[in-house]
């Protein structure tokens, strides 16, 4: 007779991740301030942004709209080797941290070549953990953006910490009070498709086209369409 049990194997896997992430967050919210290194390795199988099959990418974290840190550029190369270390304080652990590459351009605006989202929810408190984060962008879901190696820490800290970083970097402690003060009501996709009955170039012809989009602070060009 063919046994009736269900297989509970994958249930009890997905269980037991849900118990380790619940457990993360608890331990997460006993403290109210952090410290977070970052050991940016490289990067893997980039994409290619110039005519020469190559790019210049350089990395930028963010968090809440505000620049942690930027990268060196590394010029003409796909599988970069940065090897720079950074560490800043962290106040609320549940807000991620936006990696986004670019392909620096001279005398021109630099290319996206893709983003990531670091989680801090998902790192074990006082522990190095090693990273490949997958690079992905909206417009080309389907293609292999290549990946960005992290190690990364994040370590909890007193109040008594907290002040005494804030006294000594008053600037920051501003930043934060305004980064508190946002209230994010919605968020704004936008899928540009195409473009219709364009008028040509007055001397060739031909256009070389591309778009701007510009929301507040935030801005994004598109690749351009050669025709």
């Amino acid at each position: 007779k063919v046994s009736e049990t269900p297989d509970t194997s994958s249930i009890t896997c997905l269980n037991s991740a849900d118990e380790q992430q619940r457990r993360r967050e608890t331990q997460l919210r006993q403290h109210s301030f952090f410290q977070l290194r970052v050991h940016l390795i490289s990067g893997h199988g980039l994409v290619a942004m110039d005519k020469s099959g190559t790019s210049d990418p350089y990395v930028k974290f963010k968090i809440g709209g505000r620049l942690l840190y930027k990268s060196k550029t590394v010029h003409k190369d796909l599988n970069p080797l940065w090897d720079e270390t950074f560490v800043v304080p962290v106040e609320d652990p549940f807000q991620p941290i936006i990696i986004k590459v670019f392909d620096y351009d001279w005398g021109l605006q630099d290319d996206f070549m893709g983003s990531a989202k670091l989680c801090l929810t998902m790192l074990e408190l006082n522990r190095a953990q090693d990273m490949a984060i997958k690079l992905e962008d909206p417009q080309r879901a389907n293609k292999d953006l290549g990946e960005i190696k992290l190690n990364v820490t994040l370590w909890p800290k007193t109040q008594e910490d907290k002040e005494q970083y804030f006294q000594r970097n008053p600037k920051l402690a501003d930043a934060s009070r305004r980064l508190k003060s946002q209230i994010w009501s919605s968020v704004v996709t936008i899928v540009l498709i195409e473009a219709k009955a364009l008028p040509p170039d007055a001397e060739n012809g031909l256009n070389d086209i591309y778009v701007r989009f510009r929301l507040g602070n935030e801005k994004y060009k598109s690749k351009a369409s050669y025709r």
